[in-house]
């Protein structure tokens, strides 16, 4: 009788020990994916959130540069920069803030240069107004360089932000180890 017993039970454990371990490596595989998945969506969002305000730039400052050039008056410029610069579909810096705290700690850095040059931005937008304010805007060709100098660093900014965005995905999906190893294949 014992032996029919173990006769029976081995096959049973063994049957409940492979399907355990079939379970919980697919658990384990899942889960990895579901990671990559979510970090590869969360680094696309952060992406749109940092070309959408540069796109928020580029308009602000476009209407600058126009005024400038005598193209149209400083109420047509501030009006403009409003209507069109204010829609924020993917957040703005306050989603790339929370993405790159929660999801891409490591990007902080190139963020907050970023963001440091966006406030430079604000803080000049801010110094024209008032000199319009005051009409004393006699140097335009002043204000143009300042705004120029501005724009190069944002742009500058934007790109590297973009860049790291881009190399942290790659480092969490997985498509720099495999480029690696299509490397190495070819070698």
């Amino acid at each position: 009788m014992p032996c029919d017993f173990i006769s029976v039970l081995t096959p049973a454990a063994t049957l409940f020990g492979g399907a355990f371990v079939a379970s919980f490596v697919t658990h384990i595989a899942t889960k990895r994916r579901d990671r990559h998945t979510l970090l590869q969506k969360k680094a696309e969002e952060l992406y749109l959130a940092t070309h959408e305000l540069s796109q928020n730039f580029s308009i602000r400052m476009a209407y600058c540069l126009n005024f400038f050039n005598n193209d149209f008056g400083y109420q047509h410029m501030i009006n403009s920069q409003e209507s069109e610069a204010n829609q924020n579909e993917h957040g703005g810096s306050v989603t790339m803030t929370m993405l790159v705290d929660i999801y891409f700690p490591e990007l902080r850095e190139t963020l907050d240069r970023l963001l440091k040059s966006n406030a430079a931005h604000r803080a000049f937008r801010v110094l024209l107004s008032e000199d319009i304010s005051n009409d004393t805007v006699a140097d335009k060709d002043g204000w143009r360089k300042k705004a120029m100098a501005i724009v190069k660093v944002m742009e500058q900014e934007v790109e590297s932000l973009k860049a790291e965005i881009v190399k942290a995905a790659r480092a969490e999906s997985g498509v720099e180890r495999r480029a690696l190893k299509l490397w190495w294949k070819k070698a």
